[in-house]
């Protein structure tokens, strides 16, 4: 029976099926990693890689096969699930980076998209949708008209009584010189 002259092992009619299934886990890695590149979490496709690598050493061709399609169809899925929310993300990340050039507090901003993203890295795709359905909320909030002196602010906007620095009536203590804020008076 011939042998492959890369590999070694006994060809299975014109091709290798051994180097056919090491050819196809580059392909694989190189889907998974175009699709982890786009900042989505993608650890159980690269798992199924990984464990498809093991089985090409023990030359079971038909386990790698079951392994890779299992793995880019998880990749295709995690693609699904998170790149709306990575879109939100990275949408308002640059929003972001906007706002803090005009000099503006974008600290809520800030943590929001960071927790969004801690809720990605670990799996959590309910956290992080709920969180990118408010981030659109901050950046309205914060592209807003600016307070000038002297004229009307936001309603949302007021000033603390001690640095009179812009804060949000909903905070309770200012992130400026940390004096505790009165508190909001009810509408009625």
């Amino acid at each position: 029976m011939p042998e492959c002259p890369v590999c070694g092992s006994p060809l299975a009619g014109v091709a290798c099926p051994q180097c056919s299934a090491s050819a196809r886990i580059q392909e694989t890695l190189l889907e998974v990693g175009r699709v982890q590149a786009r900042g989505i979490n993608v650890n159980g496709a690269v798992v199924m890689v990984r464990r498809a690598r093991e089985l090409l050493e023990e030359r079971d061709h038909e386990g790698v096969e079951d392994f890779l399609s299992g793995a880019l169809d998880q990749a295709r899925e995690a693609e699904r699930l998170q790149g709306p929310i990575r879109k939100i993300l990275d949408r308002a990340a640059e929003a972001k980076r906007r706002l803090e050039r005009s000099g503006r507090d974008t600290h809520r901003l800030q943590q929001a998209l960071g927790r969004a993203e801690r809720f990605l890295q670990a799996g959590d795709l309910e956290g992080a949708r709920l969180l990118a359905k408010r981030i659109p909320a901050f950046l309205r909030e914060l592209q807003g008209p600016a307070a000038v002196p002297g004229g009307s602010m936001p309603r949302y906007l007021s000033s603390c009584p001690r640095c009179s620095k812009l804060v949000m009536k909903a905070w309770n203590t200012c992130p400026h010189c940390l004096v505790p804020l009165p508190p909001i008076a009810p509408i009625s």
